[in-house]
């Protein structure tokens, strides 16, 4: 389970800051080349609005 919240100091109109929620799993490799992740995730609770990413590769270490 992961939560967090982002602001910046634009303001866009009809966004009204409720929670979203979403729901999905992740893979690291640990290759020999570096790690490896992919994240698949798929919003529960969303506006209309939202730009939302299903499928997520990364070629690294995280934060």
């Amino acid at each position: 389970i992961n939560k967090g919240v982002a602001f910046d100091n634009e303001v866009i109109v009809g966004d009204t800051y409720k929670p979203r929620i979403a729901a999905g799993l992740g893979v690291t490799w640990d290759s020999p080349f570096g790690p490896f992740r992919i994240d698949l995730a798929f919003p529960l609770k969303q506006q209309p609005f939202d730009d939302t990413q299903t499928l997520q590769f990364n070629v690294g270490t995280s934060f």
